[in-house]
């Protein structure tokens, strides 16, 4: 038996059992009953009470006032094999049950990894599993004494070594129960079955016309896809030839708009020119009326001077009539310009509103390429 960091064994601890009987004994507190609660703790020990504490961390040795805790306790118990005793088993069997701190736990059989029912089933006829009379703890003999003639039917199976072929035999007769419940189970389950057969067989009647029907559809709807799509394809061309014819009719309405655009410019410089020279007219107009007004106020003052002045009213008189005339046509140049520009203006605005109509009559072709594209796919 090998002690590690279980309960009062902080140190590496070996016990060696040899042939007959071993005693061991000390004062009260020393750890002698440590040494058999490790023995059952090893072989599977589920019970922190049954082990003197409230929960199974209890038994890693939790240090004192001048040695820590540690984080793990550790039990090994090596048999000696040699008579078969422990079937299928080599002549040394090793046990080994590790607790760690964090509450994790592993047991070994012979250095590799088992669970806690491979070691139960290990020493279940042995005498020495974890609930075995090979323990008998203060108090326990007056119990047996006490105990139900059932219980003490299970001591003395377990002493013969049926107690597992008991356990076995229980545990059959519990899947055998199980098995009958599945049957009936099944039987009932047949039962339904049959009532729907005939119900099911409709239905697959109607399955396999639906089927038929649903192909036949399918059919259908891919020949009138593939009419539809042709029509599309064959309006689709027509639109782009359209569209094609309206593209060339834009550019030249384009041009021509920018012929009349530059034209418009041209005649507004005009126009500017001619208002510019009729303002000077009507400046010169003005001057010369002044320059009239003084003469003729001269001419009252002096008539030594009004032959003279006569003259010269007569002559600026005459100016003055030709510059009427040239306001005169000036202003009638001008009235034709705005005519102009006018009827230009409306003519560009008519030619802006068909250019829109044609690009708005352009977009058509990409709707229908669109209605082609889905059709296609849904086709596909």
């Amino acid at each position: 038996l090998i002690i590690n960091g279980f309960k009062s064994f902080a140190d590496k601890t070996e016990i060696d059992f040899v042939s007959g009987l071993t005693g061991i004994v000390g004062p009260n507190g020393s750890g002698k009953s440590n040494i058999t609660e490790a023995i059952r703790w090893a072989l599977g020990e589920q019970s922190a009470k049954s082990l003197r504490g409230e929960r199974m961390g209890d038994v890693i040795f939790a240090g004192t006032d001048t040695r820590p805790a540690l984080n793990r306790a550790s039990v090994t118990m090596t048999f000696d094999n040699h008579d078969g005793y422990l079937k299928n088993q080599p002549d040394e069997v090793s046990v080994t049950r590790r607790l760690y701190r964090d509450g994790t736990s592993e047991f070994l059989l012979n250095g590799q990894d088992v669970r806690l029912k491979d070691i139960v089933d290990l020493f279940m006829d042995s005498g020495l599993g974890r609930e075995s009379f090979s323990f008998i703890s203060q108090g326990r003999v007056e119990a047996i004494f006490n105990s139900k003639p059932e219980e003490r039917r299970g001591i003395i199976e377990e002493a013969a070594g049926v107690y597992k072929y008991k356990q076995q035999k229980t545990k059959a007769e519990r899947e055998l129960a199980n098995n009958d419940d599945n049957l009936a189970r099944i039987n009932d389950i047949i039962v339904e079955l049959k009532h729907q057969v005939e119900p099911l067989r409709e239905q697959a009647s109607l399955a396999k016309d639906y089927q038929q029907q649903s192909g036949e559809y399918h059919q259908i709807h891919q020949t009138l896809l593939a009419l539809e799509i042709e029509q599309l394809a064959t309006e689709q061309e027509k639109t782009q030839g359209e569209a094609k014819v309206t593209k060339e009719t834009i550019a030249a309405l384009t041009a021509k708009v920018k012929d009349l655009e530059d034209q418009s410019e041209r005649l507004s410089a005009v126009d500017r020119q001619f208002e510019n020279q009729l303002n000077q007219l009507n400046d010169q107009v003005l001057s010369r009326s002044m320059k009239l007004e003084n003469l003729s106020g001269e001419a009252n003052l002096s008539s030594e001077r009004s032959a003279n002045a006569e003259t010269t009213l007569a002559d600026l008189k005459e100016r003055l009539a030709r510059a009427q005339q040239a306001l005169t046509e000036a202003n009638q140049r001008l009235k034709e310009l705005k005519t102009k520009t006018t009827a230009a203006a409306e003519k560009e605005q008519a030619i802006k509103q068909e250019l829109a109509q044609q690009k708005q009559a352009n977009q058509d072709p990409a709707k229908l390429n669109q209605q082609v594209e889905v059709a296609q796919n849904h086709y596909i």
